[in-house]
This record gives C-alpha cells, sequence and structure tokens, in this order.
C-alpha cells in the first residue's frame, strides 16, 4: 500500500477491500486479484511494459571508492553495502496491483464501515451504498459509496476526543455505534446526523476499578480509550431475539455488554472480569460465542508495568464467552483454544526491552489524544 493501514472492510457485496491508512486516504482493492490481472493482460501493451519496467527496474548506483582506496574496517563496511545494494531491485513507486481511491481525510483516519441502505426514487426500489469514515478530530463523516465517495452526504458530529471505533448495527443499517477517547458511547441515526442515545462509560468504568481495588486515579493518566466495539444478536431459550453490543477498552481487563433494541435504545447488562486487559475481540459466525485477546506482558489495569513470569506462564493468552440460552446470559467458556497457542504469545516477553515494545505494539489510541499545553 502507498502508506500504512490502520482499517480496512469489505463492501456490502464483498468483492471489493477499503483500506483506509494513516494519511486519512482510502483506497479501493478487489479482493479477487486474479480478475484485477485478468483486466491488466487487457491493457495496451505500453502500458504492460511501462509496469512491468517498473518492478523491475535495477539501482545503478556504482561507488566511486573500490577496495584499494578503502583502509579502515568501518570504511570498508559501508563500501561493502553500498556494493550490495547496488544490485538489488528498487522497490516499485506504487502497487503492482489495481488499486483505487476514493477519498481522503485531513486527519489521521481511524476506522472505515461501509453499508448498503434500501432507497426509493422514482417509485423504484434500489440499494445505494455508503462509506462512513471515523479521525483523530472527532469527525465521524459519510459518504456516497462507490463510484461517488468523493461527494459527502454529511458529518456526524457529536464527540469531544478522536473517535477509535464505528460499528453500523447489522439488524438496523440505520443506526450506527461511535467510541473513542472521550467518556461515552454515542447511537447514531447516521443518515441524519442525528444522536439517538449516549452511554456513559466513566461511571462503569471507575466502579469496575473501585470493586477490584484498582487506583481510579490511572484513568487520570490515560483516560477510556475504546478498543473494540462489535455487536451480535442470540436467542434466548424462550425464543426472545436479543441484540448485543460488545465494547472493549484499552488497558481494562473486563469485556462490557450492553443491550441494544432495534430503535437504537442502548443499556448495560453485564461487565464481565478477564485475567488480563483485552487487546482485541471478535464475534463467532454463529453469534453465540465471542473470543478474546489477553495481555499477559502487562499487569492489569496497567499499559507500562510488566507482570511477573509466574503469571506470564499461568495465564491463558485467549478467552472465549459463549452465550447460555436457558440463563440468558454470557459465560466463560472453555480454554481449550487458548492453551494451544499460548506459546506463541509468550515469547514477545522473553526479556524486559522486548516486552516494552509489546506495549508500544498493544496499546496505541492514546497517542491520537490532543494534549493541552499549559500557556
Amino acid at each position: 500500500m502507498p502508506k500504512k493501514p490502520c482499517a480496512i472492510t469489505l463492501t456490502p457485496d464483498e468483492k471489493t477491500i477499503l483500506c483506509g491508512d494513516k494519511f486519512g486516504d482510502v483506497y479501493a482493492l478487489p479482493l479477487h486479484p486474479a480478475e484485477a490481472n485478468n483486466d491488466l493482460a487487457q491493457q495496451p501493451d505500453s502500458v504492460k511494459y511501462a509496469i512491468e519496467t517498473q518492478e523491475s527496474q535495477i539501482c545503478t548506483f556504482t561507488p566511486s571508492a573500490n577496495a584499494r582506496t578503502v583502509h579502515t574496517l568501518r570504511n570498508q563496511k559501508t563500501l561493502q553495502h553500498q556494493l550490495s545494494s547496488a544490485t538489488k531491485k528498487l522497490p516499485p513507486k506504487a502497487p503492482g496491483f489495481k488499486h483505487q481511491l476514493l477519498l481522503g481525510h485531513v486527519s489521521l483516519l481511524t476506522d472505515i464501515a461501509c453499508v448498503a441502505i434500501p432507497t426509493e426514487e422514482a417509485s423504484q426500489y434500489h440499494v445505494r451504498n455508503y462509506i462512513i469514515t471515523a479521525d483523530r478530530d472527532e469527525h465521524i463523516r459519510v459518504s456516497r459509496g462507490m463510484p461517488q465517495a468523493h461527494i459527502i452526504e454529511g458529518f456526524c458530529l457529536g464527540h469531544t476526543q478522536f473517535v477509535s471505533k464505528v460499528r453500523v448495527l447489522p439488524w438496523n443499517s440505520r443506526c450506527l455505534v461511535s467510541g473513542g477517547g472521550d467518556s461515552h458511547l454515542l447511537v447514531w441515526d447516521w443518515l441524519a446526523g442525528r444522536i439517538l442515545h449516549k452511554v456513559n462509560l466513566r461511571n462503569l468504568v471507575t466502579d469496575y476499578f473501585n470493586h477490584h481495588h484498582a487506583s481510579p486515579e490511572l484513568l487520570g493518566h490515560t483516560g477510556i480509550a475504546v478498543s473494540e466495539l462489535r455487536s451480535t444478536q442470540t436467542r434466548t431459550a424462550t425464543g426472545e431475539l436479543r441484540g448485543y453490543l460488545i465494547v472493549a477498552m484499552e488497558g481494562i481487563p473486563a469485556i462490557f455488554l450492553f443491550k441494544i433494541a432495534e430503535d437504537g435504545l442502548m443499556q448495560h447488562d453485564t461487565t464481565i472480569s478477564t485475567s488480563g486487559n483485552v487487546v482485541a475481540l471478535t464475534v463467532s459466525k454463529s453469534q453465540d460465542q465471542i473470543a478474546y485477546a489477553i495481555d499477559t506482558v502487562h499487569l492489569c489495569f496497567s499499559q507500562s508495568q510488566l507482570s511477573d513470569k509466574t503469571r506470564l506462564s499461568m495465564t491463558p493468552t485467549i478467552g472465549i464467552l459463549n452465550f447460555s440460552e436457558a440463563r440468558a446470559a454470557w459465560e466463560h467458556g472453555s480454554d481449550g483454544v487458548s492453551r494451544s497457542i499460548h506459546s506463541t504469545i509468550r515469547e514477545l516477553a522473553r526479556d524486559a526491552d522486548e516486552a516494552r515494545e509489546s506495549g508500544n505494539l498493544l496499546y496505541g489510541l492514546e497517542n491520537l489524544r490532543k494534549r493541552v499545553q499549559d500557556d
């Protein structure tokens, strides 16, 4: 990719990848490159020759020094490096696959979603695609889908800090949930740019800190940062269909579950404690199981303080939550899957330096928070 990717999703037809990068640009890429290569084969010979020449370009740099004029060990190593670099291929200036720039933000892009909405025009129904993007400047932007992604339909404005995650509810495509660096979740009618509901996260997190005897002052140093937003819809033993929003926050060893109705009304259901800070989670295809990844390198509630080796060897790295239809509740499941990959994740903390580096990889949302400089 031209720049480092930071968000990715599929279009509703599942044929195109939408990829956003750190510079705020969104690109469209084919999900099946072979089909795109067939399109390239139909291009004129001049176009194909230009691409092949760019991909196979050889660096022709020749250093002016040689073995007779270089004597010190340091300069000899530099000369060897220059000679070896002279035979390397230059990296291509652009990706060697089909890609299209769709839209851009003036700020760092954080998340992306794509949704299809049925519309009625001239007494005929058709589906219109929209691209929803979030950025560091508290904006949620609604753009038309391909090929009119340059047209901005509107903005959802209400956050006071960066927006890190957006999630369109599968059972109500007009309903969007967003979270980020401020102390609340917002539920939107995104097409109208209207807030439907607001949920305070700080009170929930503070109560959880107090219950586990953790210092609430940690929130003052780092703040709340939503790292994961997932949705699922399950059915109870009585046949009731329930929608849930699943929330994880950076540096907190817990998963917060909210019941959410079709109209967007959301209320806290339960908070499930985990054995370590939750760094990622996903929902199974059956919608009744949640898998989450745990940070075993750092202590609970901390993004910098390292864990001891005893806890590192005993704590599973993957946890499972199952939905019980009989009790209509989420419960911890088997950790068999966690044991199978435990040794792989444990390699991250072989020494203190690598452990600290893993912290920089696992916790990066606070870098998005704007700092207020004292006068």
